[in-house]
């Protein structure tokens, strides 16, 4: 089954690079990392593709390769979109969550966090907080982080957050969360 699902991993990566050409061109797939993480119960796979200007696009599949939903951080000067440094699945399986960096260096202390939820296939950031100094999750849906600005300690329970602790996200972000 490890095998198998990894060969489906394989494939989406290579599926996503072709479909992930669009208006910006910048991924062309000898010039990307691509990672493909499966989801704890192994139904989904989270392709995160990142540039060699470190801005990334992250795309949620089935494990049978259809695309669910799909989100990217590019900048058109390709020096003030975001770049993923570090992400994981909850161990639920129903949030896919990530810590962002500027790629132009800007704002070094504000690494935006932002999470997909499978119930309602969205992406959320997290308002108020950053993944600066601490971003961890623990079962079965927590994650640590820090206030933002005060860069006081926070953990929160991703199924409890509330309308107003949370901006939902389209395709292309970039600008939004700045």
């Amino acid at each position: 089954m490890r095998k198998t699902l990894s060969t489906v991993a394989t494939l989406l990566v290579l599926a996503g690079c072709a479909r992930a050409q669009g208006p910006h061109r910048l991924y062309e797939c000898h010039q990307i990392k691509k990672d493909g993480l499966a989801s704890p119960d192994r139904e989904l796979v989270a392709l995160v593709f990142t540039s060699k200007d470190n801005e990334s696009r992250i795309e949620i599949c089935s494990k049978a390769g259809a695309s669910l939903r799909a989100i990217d951080f590019l900048s058109d000067d390709h020096s003030h979109g975001y770049g993923v440094d570090g992400a994981q699945w909850t161990a639920n399986a129903q949030f896919f969550v990530f810590r962002l960096r500027s790629s132009g260096g800007h704002s070094p202390i504000n690494a935006p966090v932002v999470f997909w939820k499978r119930k309602g296939n969205r992406f959320y950031h997290l308002d108020g907080y950053t993944g600066d100094t601490t971003f961890a999750l623990s079962p079965p849906d927590k994650v640590s982080v820090d206030t933002f600005p005060a860069m006081k300690a926070a953990t929160l329970s991703l199924h409890l957050l509330q309308p107003h602790e949370v901006s939902e996200m389209g395709r292309h972000e970039a600008e939004s969360i700045r």
